[in-house]
């Protein structure tokens, strides 16, 4: 009789044979019925190119061991410490107790005075390098004052003092307020690069030892919505550094990169905010796959009425998550994924060409005065806010599926610094939904025909105009135009949404074209669409490619919403 175990040690991993990329091609493309290939694949916000189908053709060749020179992955199966990040104010006292009663491993305090718990090895306080009482025992953010406007350079004697505390981290490299104000993970890769160069100079400019510097060091990112991109930056800064590190004659075995991760709070949204709950689960996960060293979750709301409530999910998101997933079970989860380890490589390599752009031209450290960081930040943050209003890419509860109401809630904000000022992707559409909540729009629906000629028109009206706050009533047919335009007389309406086939638009212009005189009218239509009379007379048209904010905007100035 064949011995099991003996049969399955021979048996080839994938006994179908591989398939060739020409093949999971002409399966895209059959699927896609005559548009081209090419129509799915559109640059993110940083100009690289995302592919829709990896196959093995395009990894980036065979993968190093995990848990080895470059750690791709860090460690092999180390779990993240859980390190809730615990700013100071007044509060602090009691979200220390109830992180350490939820089973954080370390806590993370940022700012204010360093806590009584100090010497205590769960304990880490993170202090600007200029800080008064910064030295043995703190986790210096040598960054910080630079940020701020207040140095332009590295404080070698912050770095000395930080490095000769107990034999834990002590130097945080935070790259948090790059992803904050907008960088994408290429900006962010290259300031980790940048950042961690300059270090290195100042450590042997003081005449440190760059093994004990580079073992001390901790690099801090924020996780975006972008899934694979999360794990794919984490993975590329991670074989980058290991590479700066190599070539500055640190031994491979002292050339692992530390990480932290935070979810962001650039993408924390006030509307529906129970959804960012949601959004940090992901990002949670992508930073125990990529193998995080300390983990982070903010709060889903900053409502002091759901204070502990918020503070204790975002806590246990991050214990469930690790306990639940078992990422730390396997030495590298991610790696294999054709798209993850084609993505890393791309990142790391449009990230190092722009990082000895910066060395020729005086270090990262250089830009960042200049200013030069966060206009590159707020340009990427401006492309991705364009997309967001004009409907590719989406937020569930905020740009897509929105809730109906005029409430935003107050969620965490991101530290702000006069050379990095922090942006957050839902501000717009808040703005939007405050000022409805004075005016209160309400709109009528013209519906055109049956039911089913104008329906999904009337429904994607509705929910575009949701996300501003604009309210659609039930629909009316053409027979009751007359009732209508009385109701938007007597102000119990402030506007009209038409709803119909192209056909119908034509057949009623002459009759919607004398309605339309009177009162604020929009109709559903797509942009190219010839409505021959009423045409000249509409507000607004409302189509996929629209401007959110813009036509929501128009609405809201309209009916003397205050800005």
């Amino acid at each position: 009789m064949t011995d099991p175990k003996s049969a399955a040690s021979t048996r080839p991993l994938n006994p179908f044979g591989a398939v060739p990329r020409a093949n999971w091609r002409a399966k895209v493309e059959a699927d896609l019925r005559g548009r081209p290939f090419a129509s799915l694949e559109r640059p993110d916000a940083e100009g690289l190119a995302r592919q829709v189908l990896y196959t093995l053709e395009d990894a980036p060749g065979a993968a190093p061991v995990p848990g080895v020179y470059p750690y791709l992955r860090g460690p092999a199966k180390a779990r993240a410490r859980i390190a809730p990040r615990i700013e100071a104010g007044a509060q602090r006292s009691e979200r220390m107790r109830v992180a350490l009663e939820l089973g954080a491993q370390v806590l993370w305090i940022e700012g204010g005075e360093a806590p009584p718990s100090e010497g205590d090895a769960s304990t880490l306080w993170i202090a600007d390098a200029d800080a008064a009482d910064a030295g043995a025992g703190s986790l210096a953010d040598l960054l910080a004052p630079i940020y701020a406007a207040r140095s332009d350079a590295l404080d070698t004697g912050a770095l000395a003092r930080a490095l000769a505390g107990a034999d834990r981290p002590a130097l945080l490299i935070d790259l948090r307020p790059v992803h904050e104000a907008g960088g994408g993970p290429v900006e962010v890769l290259r300031a980790a690069f940048g950042a961690g160069v300059a270090v290195l100079r100042a450590a042997e400019a003081a005449d440190l030892a760059l093994e004990a510097v580079a073992a001390r060091c901790v690099f801090a990112f924020a996780a975006g919505l972008h899934f694979f991109d999360a794990i794919a930056t984490l993975r590329a800064a991670r074989a980058g550094w290991a590479e700066i590190l190599h070539a500055s004659g640190v031994a491979e075995a002292e050339a692992c990169m530390q990480i932290r991760v935070d979810t962001s709070r650039r993408e924390l949204s006030g509307l529906d905010p129970w959804l960012n709950v949601l959004r940090a689960s992901t990002q949670v996960l992508a930073a125990q796959m990529a193998g995080a060293d300390y983990l982070g979750v903010d709060a889903f709301v900053a409502d002091p009425g759901q204070g502990e409530t918020a503070w204790r999910m975002a806590v246990n998101t991050a214990v469930v998550t690790g306990e639940e997933s078992h990422a730390a079970a396997v030495a590298d989860p991610a790696g294999g994924s054709h798209q993850v380890e084609a993505r890393s490589e791309q990142l790391l390599q449009a990230a190092w060409a722009q990082f000895a752009k910066d060395e020729s031209a005086g270090g990262w450290l250089s830009s960042l005065v200049a200013g030069e960081v966060e206009t590159r930040a707020h340009a990427a943050f401006e492309a991705q806010s364009k997309a967001l209003a004009q409907g590719r890419q989406a937020r569930v509860g905020t740009t897509r599926f929105p809730e109906r109401g005029f409430e935003v809630s107050e969620v965490p904000r991101a530290r702000e610094y006069a050379r990095m000022r922090a942006r957050r992707s839902a501000a717009a559409f808040e703005a939007l939904r405050a000022r409805a909540g004075v005016v209160r729009p309400r709109l009528g629906l013209l519906g055109l025909g049956a039911l089913r000629d104008y329906k999904a028109r009337a429904d994607f009206g509705r929910d575009f105009l949701a996300t501003g706050g604009i309210e659609l009533e039930e629909a009316s047919s053409l027979e009751q135009l007359d009732a209508l335009v009385s109701r938007l007389e007597a102000g119990e309406i402030h506007g009209v949404l038409v709803a119909g086939s192209d056909e119908a638009y034509l057949e009623a212009a002459p009759r919607l074209a004398a309605a339309a005189a009177r009162g604020w009218w929009s109709a559903v239509a797509r942009p190219d669409t010839e409505l021959a009379e009423l045409g000249p007379v509409l507000a607004a048209r409302v189509h996929m490619k629209a401007d959110l904010v813009a036509t929501a905007s128009a609405l809201l100035d309209a009916l003397g919403g205050e800005r």
